[in-house]
């Protein structure tokens, strides 16, 4: 058995074998000391959030490998994020996420319009400024039923404004 084992880890190396044992076994997170302070002005809203990000394995079936990445704390995966959520007067629901623990731990220089406020569900995409005031819309495109909305959104992270 051992034998058969042996052969097929390397017979099937390039087949994601390894990495499916390799993912059985369980690693703890390793916690990263930094916090970090997301502040968002949203029209004459201010509010901030502290976030802890941590070292974890991330193991998957698959050939591209196992590797250790970069989440925010309790969330499962690098991709998910805390969101902002709040509700305006005029817009209705806004939802705002953070960017990825990763970017901002590593410092990373990031753009204002890769900030996506979703508002009553659907995804803003900021088009361009006029006055100070940002200019989204739902769709980049216009081969699409577009909405419009204009609104002040700054983001800073550890007291760097996001441009």
């Amino acid at each position: 058995m051992k034998k058969l084992l042996l052969l097929s880890v390397i017979a099937l190396n390039g087949c994601g074998v390894l990495e499916c044992i390799d993912m059985k076994f369980e690693r703890d997170p390793k916690p990263i000391d930094e916090v970090v302070t997301v502040s968002l002005t949203f029209q004459e809203k201010e509010m901030s959030m502290e976030l802890k990000c941590e070292e974890y394995y991330d193991a998957l079936c698959a050939e591209r490998g196992n590797y250790w990445d970069v989440r925010e704390v309790g969330s499962e995966k690098a991709g998910q994020t805390s969101s902002f959520r709040f509700n305006d007067a005029e817009l209705g629901e806004v939802e705002i996420s953070v960017p990825l623990c990763g970017h901002m731990l590593e410092g990373r220089e990031i753009p204002l319009k890769h900030v996506l406020p979703k508002i009553n569900g659907e995804t803003y995409w900021l088009v361009g400024t006029e006055n100070g005031v940002g200019k989204y819309r739902t769709s980049k495109y216009m081969t699409e039923t577009v909405k419009e909305a204009n609104f002040n959104l700054s983001m800073s992270i550890n007291g760097k404004q996001l441009k």
